[in-house]
């Protein structure tokens, strides 16, 4: 059985994956597996803990990849591969903080006591 729910939103140099939680077995961690050419894995890219998001950094803008991840438990045994999705990075110029994308939100209310105290 493969991870579900796989899906990604792309921005500047970063792409931010999400997923299901693996249910096949108790998961210690997941493989996330990257590619620019569709179906063309190789070894995982990343191996993370047994978390359901991951950020992929330092990427180019304006480019396709290609994702599958997998979830691997204790003993080493890993699932079968997810689908493939394919996320686009763009070209969009964010504000940038030691080579990551971050996106500030503003806030443009008041900051008396009958507001929010919070940016």
């Amino acid at each position: 059985q493969a991870p579900t729910g796989f899906s990604g939103t792309g921005y500047r140099t970063t792409v931010h994956l999400k997923w299901d939680g693996y249910t096949a077995f108790q998961p210690v961690g997941y493989n996330i597996y990257r590619s620019t050419v569709s179906n063309n894995f190789g070894a995982p890219v990343r191996r993370i803990g047994a978390y359901t998001d991951y950020t992929d950094y330092g990427l180019n803008a304006s480019t396709n990849y290609f994702y599958k991840i997998s979830a691997f438990d204790a003993a080493g045994n890993e699932s079968a591969l997810s689908n493939q999705i394919i996320v686009a990075t763009n070209s969009n110029n964010y504000l940038t903080i030691a080579s990551l994308d971050l996106l500030v939100p503003i806030y443009t209310g008041g900051m008396d006591a009958a507001e929010p105290n919070q940016i």
